[in-house]
């Protein structure tokens, strides 16, 4: 299981005008840079200047918010801050091969009884914290998928505090890798708006903008073609590899993505309660019932999905 190279696009130079014409018409404004270290609320994107700013914010906002808010006390202090330019003279190559070569063993089923052995760099005196930073948020994403796969874990809210603090560490870090580890988070934890930061090539960035625009946006959406899936990169759990598969057909293909494709994801979630995981595939049933026709399978998916606070709108306007 693997989505690093998640192109929706081949040739950016002759079809990037299309993506970008399609960004346009929904009014997305373009990337621009965030400014590092401030603190970013992974649930509605507001800046704060302070990890204590975020958690009081957190509190009074969002504690309802399904009872999975990340408690991100591994974001940077003001007494650790450092630069853009710290992070990039640092080199993270080793610690991305003792990543990979972990989320290996993890993808063949091995059992891992020593985690310990991949936290070397971590115990040495003279390593710079933000190495120690980026390995800490590479392992805490790895271990939770872990758990979460290898283990049947269904302990969803500590799960949640785990990819929480993932992305906390990995936040300031630009390099791909972080990034594609930071929108695997967020589509897993429903932070549909952190995908909005990904390239408009990303398909982490199209499937954000499938949950955070209604229905008739999102069908007037074609995207040029894309090759097929990619089968290395950073690990993540194959009901939402193969749902970040369904919405590329979805963009790029949408005659291809047929019933069977819902029945695969469904047997996907039979062994897991997670309330995140089932809306997303309830607001991907009921637009592809209403694609079809079929309004009355489409008015039972939307039931599910009345009160979620991001698609209750069109829930209960169909």
């Amino acid at each position: 299981m693997g989505i690093l190279s998640d192109t929706v696009e081949d040739n950016a130079e002759s079809e990037g005008w299309r993506i970008e014409s399609i960004r346009q018409k929904l009014g997305i404004p373009s990337s621009t840079p965030r400014s590092f270290p401030s603190v970013i609320c992974p649930l509605c994107q507001q800046f704060f200047f302070s990890n204590t700013d975020l958690q009081n914010h957190i509190f009074n906002e969002h504690r309802d918010y399904y009872g999975n808010i990340p408690i991100n006390g591994v974001i940077l202090t003001n007494d650790e801050i450092f630069t853009n330019e710290d992070i990039e003279k640092l080199n993270f190559s080793d610690l991305d091969d003792i990543a990979f070569d972990l989320q290996t063993r993890i993808d063949r089923g091995n059992s891992i009884n020593s985690w310990a052995d991949y936290k070397t760099p971590l115990n040495r005196s003279n390593e710079h914290p933000l190495r120690k930073q980026y390995l800490k948020g590479m392992l805490e994403y790895l271990r939770a998928h872990y758990q979460e796969i290898n283990e049947s874990s269904s302990n969803y809210q500590s799960l949640s505090e785990q990819f929480g603090r993932a992305f906390g560490y990995l936040e300031p870090f630009p390099s791909l890798v972080a990034q594609q580890t930071r929108y695997s988070i967020s589509f897993k934890m429903n932070w549909f708006s952190q995908m909005a930061e990904a390239s408009e090539y990303s398909l982490f960035f199209w499937a954000g903008q499938f949950f955070i625009n209604d229905y008739e946006r999102v069908a007037a959406i074609t995207l040029p073609p894309s090759s097929s899936r990619q089968t290395q990169g950073i690990i993540i759990d194959y009901f939402h590899e193969e749902f970040l598969e369904a919405l590329r057909l979805y963009y790029c293909d949408r005659s291809t993505l047929k019933y069977g494709w819902l029945v695969k994801l469904e047997r996907l979630l039979n062994n897991m309660s997670n309330r995140n995981y089932k809306d997303k595939l309830a607001l991907l049933k009921a637009r592809l019932f209403r694609e079809w026709g079929e309004v009355n399978q489409a008015k039972e998916a939307y039931r599910s999905i009345k009160t979620h606070p991001i698609f209750k709108a069109e829930a209960t306007g169909f």
